[in-house]
């Protein structure tokens, strides 16, 4: 119930999400560098002979004060 994800480009992003977990994380930008922390509260990856999809909802904390909460869904077809 882990999942990595990498954001590249301007602003750089390297998260862990585990549910139930809190792992600490660097976000960069042009401007600025901040220690975050994000803890999982949901982690789903289900895969079949028509796709896939990815489930995710992450809190985001900044030295404890939650910055924001995030749900994504990826859907893949094939």
């Amino acid at each position: 119930d882990k999942i990595h994800l990498i954001r590249d480009g301007t602003y750089k992003a390297d998260f862990i999400i585990e549910k139930g977990k809190t792992h600490k994380t660097l976000y960069r930008t042009p401007y600025i560098q901040a220690e975050l922390e994000i803890t999982g509260k949901k982690v789903f990856f289900g895969m079949n002979e028509k796709g896939c999809c990815v489930m995710l909802q992450y809190i985001i904390t900044s030295n404890g004060e939650p910055l924001n909460e995030n749900k994504l869904t990826i859907n893949a077809k094939y």
